[in-house]
């Protein structure tokens, strides 16, 4: 109750990320790379200041573009949007308000303005920190000066690292505390994609003075640490695959090979692809066919990176697989300025990809996707599991499922989820709960996961729903309000509230008594030759024309117009001509 509002809480966090000033760090955040992720301390667990925040987000509108058939928001433009992970940090909840939505020319939160270039700033510091820091390693006078260099270097990595944290916490406290639109979150992961690479890269800065600190301290003997790593900086996960589907060049998986400042790659073998499941489906044929339809990655000799697009050759059932890389190395150290006399060979292996599951037919979307979103949201703090997590990160999860699931870009969906549709899931599924625990989660899916399903594979239902004449989501009675003031023949479509994946027409008939009428349209009204959700309404009489959404305004009401259902034809099945009824015999 005490809470700020969402203009003070953005306030509040940009003076707390003010008061880093250049730098970044050594906290290795979590990503789609599956970089390592470290335990904060109990005082970095709050940020002073904004422990609870409002969600006010202007007065912004959802809006379709109707003219043309689909649907269409604002979306921000110039930045470098790259790929989805999951934050984490434990926060109070929020009010239970509702998010508003996307226009034309929105402009991106505040928060996410000033972490986009504190990174920028960041990146030039750390290709400033590996120029410095090789010249001191690979210096002959590197074991016979005095080690203040070294200790220089240090606290420049001190610096890094505290940035690195106080990004990491401010986009985990936004993510978790404020409603976000898609664009926004796709930024917010991809940013953290960004800082988590820097991290890897530091902790192999760090750990290579740590070693060449040892060797002066032993005057020779010290163990070596790990000086290169294998990293995964864009994967599409996590995501859904159909068996025998090839990645696409937009969500193509790249990894890079990071080294520390001091060392000289000899060989370098090509990548390995590893899939990891605990139960990958058996080929009839061969009991030990590949996961893939390659075995090896070509590694770029100039940039130390790799580009892969496989194509899954299995199914994982209804369980989770994630994916590793390795490489064969040799390698030798410059320290000191001469290379050393023996070479080590080695192993570098990344660390694991964020899950996704290989579907095998499309009736295990839904559970799918069920089985991956409460994997991401419930562990998103930390990598742990969490009993129950805040509303606005629940649905911030949701978005970002959503647009995949009904095959929308991440930075620009067409129709994401608007503020009624999450006022819709609130008030219907949870109670209007500020916190949102798995069991009510999976009640919850038992019905979406079905609906997604009907979405992405029944024919025409997309197109339908993007276009804003299947409205979607919605309780009887406000449908029957909106149909209460349409002329007589006017009809609303939205996904039933009782029969999960079905839809329902309620519409308008001269009848003081019951003036709205809902029919749930059955599976076999639909299904078979010719028939269709389009052909079942333009074969009702009673059906003239069609309630097509065109905004929803951030108070959660809704604009209509009024369109023929002839609109429906395009969404229809092909007709067959009528065969010419003359008889080319003659009439005894």
């Amino acid at each position: 109750e005490d809470g700020l509002s969402g203009a003070g809480m953005e306030d509040t966090l940009l003076d707390w990320l003010a008061a880093s000033t250049t730098a970044a760090g050594a906290a290795a955040p979590p990503s789609a790379s599956g970089l390592p992720i470290p335990t904060p301390n109990d005082d970095d667990m709050m940020i002073s200041g904004f422990d609870t925040f409002g969600d006010d987000l202007g007065g912004l509108e959802y809006q379709f573009n109707t003219e043309e058939g689909v649907g269409g928001v604002g979306h921000a433009e110039g930045y470098d949007l790259r790929n989805q992970s999951h934050p984490p940090l434990h926060l109070d909840a929020p009010s239970s308000s509702y998010p508003t939505h996307f226009m034309d020319g929105m402009s991106i939160n505040p928060v996410i303005s000033q972490v986009q270039s504190m990174i920028v700033g960041q990146r030039a510091v750390m290709e400033r920190l590996r120029r410095a820091q090789r010249e001191t390693v690979t210096s002959p006078s590197l074991f016979t000066s005095s080690s203040s260099p070294l200790s220089s270097l240090a606290q420049q990595h001190a610096l890094v690292a505290e940035e690195v944290q106080r990004i990491v916490l401010a986009l985990q406290s936004l993510k978790s505390q404020q409603y976000l639109s898609p664009p926004e979150i796709h930024l917010c992961n991809t940013l953290m994609d960004t800082v988590a690479l820097h991290s890897a890269q530091l902790n192999l800065f760090r750990s290579e003075l740590e070693y060449i600190g040892a060797v002066m301290e032993s005057g020779g003997a010290a163990n070596v640490p790990s000086l290169v790593s294998l990293v995964i900086t864009r994967a599409p996960f996590p995501s859904i695959w159909l068996k025998r589907s090839q990645v696409t060049e937009q969500e193509s998986i790249q990894i890079q090979l990071l080294t520390a400042t001091g060392i000289q790659l000899l060989e370098v073998a090509a990548i390995k692809p590893h899939l990891l499941c605990a139960s990958p489906s058996p080929s009839s044929s061969k009991k030990h066919k590949p996961p893939f339809d390659i075995e090896s990655i070509p590694i770029d000799p100039s940039t130390l990176a790799a580009t892969v697009r496989p194509t899954f050759l299995c199914g994982t059932r209804s369980d989770v697989a994630q994916l590793k890389f390795t490489i064969q190395l040799r390698l030798a150290a410059l320290y000191g300025g001469s290379m050393s006399a023996n070479s080590i060979t080695l192993e570098a292996s990344s660390p694991e990809s964020a899950p996704f599951v290989i579907l095998t037919n499309e009736s295990q979307l839904g559970k799918a996707l069920e089985t991956l979103f409460h994997r991401d949201a419930f562990h998103y703090y930390w990598g742990r599991l969490t009993p129950s997590i805040p509303w606005p990160l629940y649905v911030n999860f949701l978005q970002h499922y959503f647009a995949r699931a009904t095959r929308q870009p991440l930075d620009k969906p067409l129709r994401p989820l608007s503020p009624a549709d999450i006022r819709y899931f609130h008030s219907h599924f949870f109670n209007l709960n500020p916190n949102i625990d798995s069991t009510s989660s999976q009640k919850f899916w038992e019905w979406f996961g079905v609906v997604l399903q009907k979405l992405r594979y029944q024919k025409h239902w997309l197109s339908l729903y993007m276009s804003g004449l299947l409205y979607g989501f919605a309780t009887r009675d406000d449908v029957s309000n909106q149909l209460l003031v349409a002329p007589v023949g006017s009809s609303l479509l939205r996904f039933s509230e009782t029969s999960a994946g079905s839809v329902t027409i309620a519409f308008r008939i001269p009848n003081s008594a019951q003036p709205v009428k809902n029919y749930l349209i059955k599976t076999e009204d639909i299904v078979g030759t010719n028939r269709s959700l389009a052909d079942f309404i333009l074969q009702r009489p009673e059906v003239q024309g069609i309630l097509q959404l065109t905004a929803i305004s951030s108070n959660c009401d809704a604009d209509f117009k009024i369109v023929s259902k002839s609109v429906l034809q395009q969404f229809g099945s092909p007709r067959i001509p009528a065969q010419p009824t003359t008889s080319p015999y003659d009439d005894l």
